[in-house]
């Protein structure tokens, strides 16, 4: 992703931060809340897929989702001052989707409670987390063949400038 569109997004959630100073230690504690929201709705349309249930517009709810995610981790990553942990490959092993899934809710409940503990954690941790989080939404994103690039930028981007754009200058 490229510093504009971290740029854009950072700017919008500024504009929504509804009284919390972005970066502060309370806003990082609702990013990742926000994370973890948002990987439960995508967790559940993974479950639906897995389960057979005729969805209609399955793949286009799960690309949104995928690009809700992606965009809440990259503020989070923002306000921890960690961009370049998403950057970076975690280097796990490609597996099923469905223990993709499963490993993506256990790695973004570890990182919400590490930020709980600690709002201002910058630790390594948190930065190992948040690459195998971003490596897990891509894996995921692949398995339906997309790219999590493409979904930000063709999906999630437009979708956000077209609700709130009109919040920033």
């Amino acid at each position: 992703m490229t510093e504009r569109q971290n740029k854009f997004l950072w700017n919008i959630h500024t504009a929504l931060s509804g009284g919390k100073k972005p970066g502060s230690e309370e806003d990082r504690q609702f990013l990742a809340l926000a994370l973890f929201g948002e990987v439960g709705e995508l967790a559940n349309f993974l479950k639906k897929e897995w389960r057979g249930d005729d969805v209609p517009d399955l793949r286009e709810k799960v690309t949104d989702e995928l690009g809700d995610c992606y965009a809440y981790l990259r503020l989070l990553a923002i306000a921890l001052n960690q961009q370049d942990a998403l950057d970076r490959s975690s280097g796990i092993e490609p597996t099923t989707k469905r223990r993709c899934a499963l490993r993506l809710c256990g790695r973004v409940g570890e990182l919400a409670g590490l930020i709980e503990e600690d709002p201002a954690s910058g630790s390594n941790v948190t930065w190992l987390l948040m690459t195998e989080i971003r490596d897990l939404l891509t894996m995921l994103a692949r398995a339906h063949v997309l790219e999590l690039d493409d979904i930000m930028e063709r999906v999630t981007l437009p979708k956000i400038r077209a609700r709130w754009g009109d919040k920033i200058s």
